[in-house]
Order: structure tokens, then sequence, then C-alpha cells
């Protein structure tokens, strides 16, 4: 069995260093590569709601503020990259709770707030075309910045900010189609009361992930499970205190991933991405979204991709609202069938090479002892996934390896280890001697190529 190895990827995080492990026989990274989509689309806003409708197989997202409050629905397609309206007149507001009812196959939106009337109490269902007031003041208290998510048998809110009162909420309640229920926590056994923290479900632990918001304080960085029953606190390193930011389950890598927000400040935007494995988080290597905050953000299972909508960005609290689209892209980089250790007669050739799955663009250098090697009259391929050494000499006995450059990172592939032999050698001893005659007759008279 090979070592494992721990290459440190992050910086100090809750005092220890952040650390991927990686196998070098696997030889392979996860990475984030997001891709900004071109197509027009939603207008600029923040505060939008985000969500995988699996009755209709689309993305939908509704709401949000630009100055106003927003009433438009749009759909995501994620093969041809475009986006779709789908209609107007829904419950104009932005900051409200949304999420998929999986049982019932109903978009469900709570409160939220709206220019010129406050925050609101009322909870509406999208049935795929039409928006249905279920009901109003039926439930928790009217309140923006809230969350939701469905827990795999009931909807499930927490939290969020009362204007009325200037009081942040720290309630928890579930939704059953039909009418809201509070569920009783106590203080010590559920999270802080506070606004913009994230939620979503986690169906490989069967539960509800919540990380982050804002206490009135300092942005909370904690991060949290509810497994239907009750609050269980799972962290309190990872992610730096942020509010507003977005996270989605991603059905494949088997994580939750985060992405931006605004910092403890509240002023400023960050673009880290995290992953969240059920018992840690990771940061994931990434370059795309600019730096933003009250975002919208979801996973589309159908094409494989997380979604970036909109924002805000800057620095300031009321930075410029943004209206780009992106997706992060399940990619990675492995190299899935390494060298191969070989032993070859002096003056005939070796081929050694590496078979990966790698994102477009990967640079490959050969090595011979850990030195790059160069294409000459001998030597070819030092840059290609195919190395050829012909005619091989007695000094070309040594170990090569291939280091590949991709999106994702540097990866190098196991060394292998080339012997050279005398022809004299038959049998590859390592010694001249007559038992390589004797070997050579039996060879010759069976019939040996």
């Amino acid at each position: 069995m090979q070592p494992i190895r721990t290459i440190t990827v992050g910086s100090a995080v809750c005092g220890s260093l952040i650390a991927m492990v990686l196998n070098p026989a696997a030889s392979a990274q996860d990475c984030g590569l997001w891709t900004r989509a071109t197509s027009s689309g939603p207008s600029y806003r923040e505060g939008a709601s985000l969500v995988f409708d699996a009755e209709h197989g689309r993305l939908v997202l509704f709401g949000g503020y630009d100055g106003t409050s927003l009433d438009d629905t749009w759909e995501w397609d994620c093969q041809t990259r475009i986006w779709s309206q789908i209609g107007t007149g829904g419950p104009a507001r932005g900051y409200h709770a949304c999420a998929y009812d999986a049982e019932r196959r109903r978009i469900v939106v709570f409160g939220g707030e709206r220019v010129g009337q406050g925050d609101l109490g009322d909870t509406w269902e999208l049935d795929g075309t039409t928006w249905t007031r279920i009901c109003s003041d039926c439930g928790p208290s009217p309140r923006s910045g809230a969350a939701m998510a469905f827990d795999g048998h009931k909807v499930v809110l927490f939290g969020g900010f009362d204007h009325a009162t200037q009081q942040f909420r720290g309630d928890t309640w579930t939704w059953d189609g039909s009418s809201w229920s509070q569920v009783p926590t106590c203080p010590e056994c559920a999270p802080t009361a506070r606004d913009f923290h994230s939620m979503t479900y986690d169906p490989d632990h069967m539960s509800v992930l919540l990380f982050g918001g804002d206490d009135g304080t300092d942005g909370s960085g904690d991060t949290w499970r509810w497994d239907g029953g009750g609050w269980t606190r799972v962290a309190t390193c990872g992610p730096s205190p942020r509010r507003g930011a977005g996270m989605a389950y991603d059905g494949i890598r088997h994580r939750v991933v985060l992405f931006g927000g605004l910092d403890e400040s509240r002023s400023v935007r960050v673009s880290d991405t995290w992953l969240w494995d059920g018992s840690s988080w990771q940061p994931l290597p990434s370059s795309g979204p600019t730096p933003r905050g009250w975002h919208a953000m979801a996973n589309n299972p159908q094409c494989g991709t997380d979604v970036v909508f909109g924002g805000t960005g800057g620095t300031l609290d009321d930075g410029p609202f943004l209206s780009d689209t992106w997706e992060l892209i399940t990619g990675g980089a492995a190299i899935d069938y390494q060298p191969a250790n070989q032993t070859v007669i002096q003056g005939r050739s070796a081929t050694f090479f590496v078979i990966g799955s790698f994102l477009a663009g990967a640079r490959y250098q050969w090595r011979r002892n850990a030195v790059p090697l160069d294409d000459d009259g001998r030597v070819s391929g030092t840059a290609t996934p195919v190395l050829t050494i012909s005619p091989l000499l007695a000094d070309d006995a040594a170990s090569y390896d291939v280091v590949v450059e991709t999106a994702c990172g540097t990866l190098a592939s196991d060394p292998a280890s080339l012997a050279v032999v005398c022809p004299c050698d038959f049998n590859y001893d390592g010694a001249i001697t007559s038992q390589d005659f004797f070997d050579f007759l039996n060879c010759f008279f069976a019939g040996c190529p």
C-alpha cells in the first residue's frame, strides 16, 4: 500500500491549517471551474431565490430587490444555458425564504420584504405555472432574511429579522403543505437568532445544513445540522463568518457547496468556494464569480452544475446590483492509468504513457529522476501523454514520471522504473552466464518470436 501524503491548500483557519489528503495511487484533485454564461436573462438584483423544481426539471428564480420589489419568475435551461421568463404577477418581494417541497411538488415561498410595505408573513406556492397564496399571517411572524429547506419530509424554516420590532429571530418552524408548526427548542439546543444565513438539504446525511448569518454583532461562522427533530452544532471552523452566502448540495461531488457572502464587517464581499463533506469544511481552489453577497444559488442535478445568479458586488453596504450567471462545473483532474515499470533490452525502445481525466488545456512534462526532459534525437513526447526513448542506452536506466498541469492544479504520476539490460542477458537476471544461452535455446526451439 502506498503512503498517504497531505498537501496544504489553505491558510490558517481556526488555529490549524486546512489540508487536502491525496492518495498518490489515485493522483486526483477536485477543483472549482466556474464558467460564466453569456446569455441575457433576469435584470440585476439581490435577495432573489433560486431552487430546482424536480417536477418540471428546471431551476426557478423568483423575485428580488433592485430598488423596487420584483415579481418576475424565470427558469434556467442548463443545456442551452438560456434564461426564459415564465411569468410575472407573483408575490413581489425580496429577501424571502424559498424551498422546493419534494413530497408535494411545489415551490414554497414565505415572508420577505416589500418596498413600501415592510416585512411579510404570508405563504405562497408555485405549482409550475401559477402562484397561489396559501395563507397570510398563519405561522411565523413577518420577517425577512429567513432561510428554508426541505428536510426529506417537511419544509423547515429558521430565523430572520423583524424590522417592526428590530429583533433577530431564532425560532424553528415546519410546513406540511397546509399549516405551520413551531418546533420547541431550548436556546442552547439551536442556532442563535440570526438572519441571512444559508440552508440546504444534504441527502447523504439526511439532514438540513445551516451555516453563518448575522446576529447583529459579528457575523456567524458556525455550522448546524437539522435532523427533522432538533438542531446539533457540528462545526465552528471553516469559512470565515459571513451573511448572504449561497449554498447548495452537489449530488455529483456528494458535498454541500458554499460560495461568497458578506464578511463580518457587513460591507466586504468575498468570492471563496467551500465544500462540506458531512463533518468538516474544505476550501475548493477556484476562480470565477466576482465577490458578491445576497446572490441566488442552487444545484441543477440534470447538468451536474451549481448555479449562481446576481447579488451585489463592491465593498460598500449598498454595492452595485449584479445580473450575471455562473456555473460551477463538477470538474477535476485524475491520473487513471499510471506509467508501468519496464525491463527492456539495450538498443530497443521503451514507451511510458499516462491516461487521465483532465480538463482541456492540460500540459505534460516528463522527468527522469525528477529532472525535466527535453525532446532530442532519441527522446520524444516529453510534453505529451506518451514518452518514447529509442534506441535505449545503458544510461537510460532510471526512474521516470510525468507532471501534469491542469486548471485544477498540478499532479505528478507515480514513478516508473526502467531497467536496461544487455542483449546477452537473455533472461534479464542482471548477469550474463551460460544460463542465458540455454534459455535462448529453449526459447528458440519453442518458437519464441
